[in-house]
């Protein structure tokens, strides 16, 4: 339980690797850190070649399952997009069961339950502590809301693309999206994005 779990993505091949977007491995339960990934181009006569390389580190104090990746890319031989989509990755926690989450965040022995305190509050101090989380209940609410905003509007056209792909052909809002995004980085064209519609359309999806 909490062990590093190394994942390693790895591409070569030819091509313009700057194209390839940072990946987001989905792994419900579990603790993801990412690495920016490193990228290699080099001229091999006159082939341009590269490799990609991204190391995640998981952790968990559970079984899990690492969700399938997807890696789309130009085909010059078909003159279209061609998709690649990794297979889910199982993963077995050995003695799962005698952990558990402490308030610090880390896993520790499970131990036998303390006897129970009892603490009495005069009726200013009730009112008080209310009203204090009242106060942080809307400003944490308005911080959700201004962070998913920023989040919906930094992403570029790129990223957006590689978070839609699991939707295609399930949701028909999504699968419209990625075929302008499609047109939009591999077609050359110039579709105008609503912000708006973006924000909703991930809201409705995540």
């Amino acid at each position: 339980p909490n062990g590093a779990v190394n994942v390693t993505i790895n591409i070569s091949g030819d091509g313009n690797f700057e194209d390839i977007a940072p990946f987001v491995l989905q792994a419900k339960g579990a603790t993801i850190f990412a690495d920016e990934p490193k990228i290699k181009t080099f001229l091999a006569g006159d082939t341009l070649k590269g490799e990609f390389v991204q190391k995640f580190s998981l952790s968990a104090q559970k079984d899990f399952q690492i969700e399938p990746i997807t890696l789309h890319f130009y085909n010059p031989d078909t003159k279209s997009i061609t998709y690649f989509k990794s297979k889910p990755i199982e993963i077995k926690v050995l003695h799962a069961n005698t952990v558990e989450k402490s308030s610090r965040g880390v896993s520790e022995l499970s131990a036998a339950p303390k006897e129970p305190k009892f603490y009495t509050f005069d009726g200013l101090n009730l009112s008080i502590g209310f009203c204090l989380g009242v106060v942080f209940l809307i400003l944490l609410q308005g911080a959700l809301r201004h962070t998913w905003k920023r989040k919906a509007l930094v992403l570029s056209e790129r990223e957006l693309l590689q978070k839609l792909l699991k939707y295609k052909g399930k949701d028909e809002e999504a699968t419209h999206m990625i075929t302008l995004l499609e047109e939009n980085i591999y077609g050359k064209a110039n579709h105008v994005l609503s912000k708006r519609t973006i924000k909703k359309l991930l809201k409705n999806l995540m």
